[in-house]
């Protein structure tokens, strides 16, 4: 499962697992990642680092 992920238009990781994932500097992060859905905004750090695909992806 995967945890984290890379905000690509912010350059910060998210931690799924937390209720503020992770930035509570950016109130409102969940609604607007929802709000203005984008497929490639999101990816699974060791995609990124790596430059492989995120599983399910």
């Amino acid at each position: 499962m995967i945890h984290n992920v890379l905000h690509r238009s912010y350059g910060i990781t998210i931690g799924l697992t937390a209720s503020d994932l992770g930035h509570p500097e950016h109130p409102g992060l969940l609604q607007e990642i929802h709000r203005n859905y984008k497929p490639d905004l999101l990816y699974c750090l060791g995609a990124h680092e790596y430059g492989t695909v995120c599983p399910g992806s």
